[in-house]
């Protein structure tokens, strides 16, 4: 959020890109210096940890590396295109672009809050389930709504509701396997990255063949595939409960 608004100023103000970059470089080095005295916890249980070759042996754990690829690509899709999308196809200016995708960081941001304090309570597939449809919905509103305005409004919504998509992923398979250690959650981060990296590109592609309003609407496909996937992750659990009690 900082960073988009420092960008956004610059804009507004005419600075170059290059004084941006270095005003940003406090930012990692302030990250850096706050994490040398930090130790990290212990990531597995007494029982040991749970090796990469016996997780990717396991079908739910392959469920959830597609589920967080699709999560990854419904976050940074929409991340990544905003403020193009808000200039070119919906006709505002560059400051309202970059604002625009200020907004949509902070409703990040209050999202994954929000669905930090409902989780105590609330399925957390319910959660991702409601999280992907809404945003599927919201894609295709920002798409092809003709009010450029509530177009733009419902982009900024999808930053609230796809937020809780990655982090409750994590969860559920800390939850599923809590010995899985670092390397169990380095293999999720990756194909959520690779999620975000794959999505960008086929909305540009999707763009340069028609036009950026069918690109955007391109990203809506990640969170109607990943409805029947937490539909079989959420049997997977039902049925690993059911022989735990057995």
């Amino acid at each position: 959020m900082v960073t988009i608004f420092i960008g956004t100023l610059a804009l507004a103000f005419d600075v170059g890109w290059r004084a941006v970059c270095w005003v940003s470089i406090a930012l990692p080095l302030a990250l850096t210096v706050a994490f040398l005295p930090m130790r990290f916890p212990d990531l597995v249980t007494d029982h040991g940890r749970t090796s990469m070759r016996e997780l990717c042996g396991k079908p739910w754990f392959l469920a959830a590396l597609a589920a967080i690829f699709l999560a990854g690509a419904i976050e940074l899709g929409m991340a990544q295109w905003l403020p193009a999308y808000a200039e070119t196809s919906l006709g505002f200016s560059p400051t309202v672009a970059g604002v625009a995708l200020l907004l949509f960081s902070v409703a990040m941001a209050v999202g994954r809050m929000a669905v930090g304090f409902l989780e105590a309570s609330a399925n957390a597939y319910a959660i991702m389930a409601a999280g992907g449809l809404l945003s599927g919905v919201l894609f295709l509103l920002g798409a092809f709504l003709d009010n450029p305005t509530w177009a733009l409004v419902a982009c900024i919504a999808a930053g609230f509701t796809g937020t809780s998509l990655w982090p409750t992923m994590l969860a559920v398979a800390a939850d599923r396997y809590p010995d899985g250690g670092a390397s169990m959650f380095a293999a999720l981060a990756a194909f959520g990255n690779a999620g975000g990296i794959f999505m960008p590109w086929i909305i540009g592609y999707v763009g340069d063949l028609r036009d950026l309003h069918w690109g955007m609407a391109t990203s809506a496909v990640a969170p109607f595939l990943l409805l029947p996937l937490l539909v079989l992750l959420f049997r997977g659990k039902a049925s690993q409960r059911k022989l735990a009690d057995r």
